[in-house]
């Protein structure tokens, strides 16, 4: 997933991503974070995921509020 969200302003009409219960590691969450940082799913607004004690991808969606 993070692989096809790498490349900036790809999914530009994401909106909403559940992810939970699919037990995303710490380096899928990093993964997500930098694709994220880089500009991918730019109208992202809501993320679920399992692991929320991932301090990048916290930071990164803190950022896009």
């Amino acid at each position: 997933l993070a692989a096809a969200l790498g490349k900036e302003g790809a999914a530009p009409r994401l909106e909403k991503l559940f992810l939970g219960n699919n037990k995303i590691g710490d380096e899928g969450c990093k993964a997500l974070a930098a694709a994220f940082k880089e500009g991918a799913a730019p109208s992202l607004k809501y993320l679920e995921v399992d692991n929320k004690e991932q301090p990048e991808l916290v930071a990164v969606c803190e950022e896009r509020g």
